[in-house]
């Protein structure tokens, strides 16, 4: 049984609480804060029920924990996207945009942290106007500007429009999910840009995080600027979460001990891959 809480930290709450009453053997738990779900993880232990988290690293270290390699794969596109970026334009220096979580450690630890990390690895003038901290209480700079688009779509749109209009700089454009990441295309392209000639983009680099069909098409097509993306995959995670958590249930992991697992993203570059 699954039970979408989309996003709202009191629906997930009670999800789990559905799942006590009903007194399945297994919980796989992705929170959506690594906060919102301390106490409810405490709950399903007392009732002897078993439980990994997912994703998102909640703060208590209860249970065992499956995480996405996602920070290796975030840091190389940074990197890759300002080198190509200075390949394509010498004389225009690099200025970063982020649509983003600003309220989840998980995202400065994996994704926009490290996406910075690898940029900064390619140029040494980003500024430092903006800074947030990842878990381990290091810096996180180097954004233009840096907006809570919390996964929205619409909201990512309409920031991002207002960016434009502020920062008509940018040319390094990051989203770190789906709805964030074409959010901002779709800004992009409202304004006449956000387009690419020949796969060569014309006044921005693009990247998201998924690889949904939607933003897989934009990456094969030669006249969008979306050209990067930090690639999920659904049913390599799922059979990792299915496994971990019957790992628990068979004794083979212990349900009280922090432990951490890891399953793999894929990276996606239109510049290294072939569009076959």
């Amino acid at each position: 049984e699954v039970i979408d809480p989309e996003q709202d930290q009191a629906k997930e709450v009670a999800a789990c609480e559905t799942f006590i009453a009903e007194g399945v053997d297994g919980i796989i738990l992705h929170p959506i804060t690594e906060t919102c779900c301390n106490e409810v993880i405490t709950e399903i232990r007392d009732a002897g029920i078993a439980c990994i988290t997912y994703n998102v690293d909640d703060s208590s270290h209860q249970v065992p924990f499956l995480a996405i390699d996602e920070a290796s794969v975030a840091k190389q596109m940074g990197t890759d996207m300002c080198k190509q970026w200075v390949e394509l334009y010498p004389d225009i220096p690099i200025a970063i945009g982020l649509l983003s979580w600003t309220n989840i450690t998980f995202c400065f630890d994996n994704r926009t942290g490290p996406f910075l990390e690898g940029a900064r690895s390619v140029v040494d003038y980003l500024p430092k106007d903006i800074v947030y901290q990842n878990s381990k209480g290091e810096d996180c700079w180097g954004a233009t500007y840096w907006e809570h688009a919390g996964g929205d779509y619409e909201k990512a749109v309409s920031l991002t429009a207002d960016a434009i209009v502020k920062h008509p700089e940018v040319n390094i454009v990051y989203g770190d999910n789906e709805q964030n990441g074409t959010g901002a295309l779709a800004a992009y392209e409202a304004a006449g840009r956000g387009l690419a000639k020949d796969g060569v983009p014309q006044t921005e680099i693009i990247a998201s995080t998924d690889g949904s069909a939607g933003e897989l098409t934009k990456i094969a097509d030669p006249t969008s600027s979306l050209k990067y993306c930090l690639g999920m995959q659904p049913q390599t995670f799922a059979y990792a979460e299915v496994d971990m958590i019957m790992q628990v249930i068979n004794g083979e992991l212990d349900p009280d001990t922090y432990t951490v697992q890891y399953t793999p993203d894929v990276y996606i570059n239109y510049y290294k891959m072939s569009l076959q």
